[in-house]
């Protein structure tokens, strides 16, 4: 039961998250909001919230810092879980660390 119950729970911080950034349903665009709901999933092991924090994090916009460290710890927890998205997304990370 408690896991039904987590599960619930993270899925409603994500919906809420996918207001705010999506626009959706009467909400005002924040993408700042957003993220502290996709936070909310994310430390607990939500890898769809982990990976629309690391793309918030990698582009940096709408009020967001842009901070590729956090960018990579966040898509890396949804890559390890399996996002096979976070993987690209790591991995233009990486090759754009090494163009020269």
């Amino acid at each position: 039961m408690l896991e039904l119950d987590k599960r619930f729970r993270l899925e409603k911080y994500i919906e809420t998250g996918d207001l705010y950034f999506y626009h959706e349903d009467g909400f005002d665009f924040d993408a700042i909001a957003a993220a502290s709901w996709y936070f909310r999933a994310a430390i607990e092991g939500h890898c769809g919230a982990q990976l629309q924090l690391g793309i918030i994090y990698r582009y940096g916009a709408y009020g967001v810092s842009k901070d590729p460290i956090i960018a990579e710890f966040w898509l890396h927890n949804a890559a390890i879980q399996g996002h096979i998205l976070a993987n690209r997304y790591l991995s233009e990370m990486r090759t754009e660390h090494f163009d020269f």
